[in-house]
C-alpha cells in the first residue's frame, strides 16, 4: 500500500534484485507514528519492491539502508514493513516456507516486545 501511495502521488519505486524477508532494524525520523518506541526497532520486512523517493510534501517517518521505511503525506501514514507480523508469527511463516528462522527472526525477540505499538498508536490517532 505505501508504495501504491507514494507512486500514485509522484514518488519513485524501484525493485531490489531480491526480496528483503526477516526482521531488520530501522530508524525512526519523527516519532508521532512511533510513539514510545525506542530510535531504533526490529520491524518484519516481505518486499521487494521499495520507495526511494517522496511524493512532493511526504515527510519520512523511518528509514533505513534498504529505503523509506515509512513516510506521512497530507493526513495518512504509508509504511513499507508490516507491523502485524509478531515474532511468534514469523517463526511460522519461516518454518512454513523452508526459511532459516534464525536469519528471519535476526534478534526480533529480544527487541520487538511490543509487536503491536505501531498499530497501537494508529488507533489512537485523531
Amino acid at each position: 500500500g505505501a508504495q501504491i501511495i507514494a507512486d500514485t502521488f509522484g514518488g519513485k519505486i524501484s525493485r531490489l534484485k531480491r526480496i528483503e524477508k526477516g526482521f531488520k532494524d530501522i530508524q525512526i525520523i519523527d516519532t508521532h507514528l512511533f510513539y514510545g518506541l525506542p530510535s531504533t526497532i526490529k520491524v518484519y520486512e516481505w518486499h521487494r519492491d521499495v520507495i526511494r523517493k517522496l511524493p512532493e510534501g511526504a515527510h519520512p517517518v523511518a528509514a533505513n539502508e534498504t529505503c523509506i521505511q515509512a513516510f506521512k503525506y497530507q493526513n495518512f501514514f504509508g509504511v513499507q514493513f508490516h507491523p502485524e507480523i509478531t515474532a511468534k508469527i514469523a517463526l511460522a511463516m519461516a518454518r512454513r516456507d523452508g526459511d532459516d528462522p534464525k536469519r528471519i527472526l535476526n534478534g526480533a525477540s529480544r527487541t520487538y516486545r511490543k509487536p503491536f505499538s505501531i498499530i497501537e498508536t494508529f488507533l489512537r490517532m485523531e
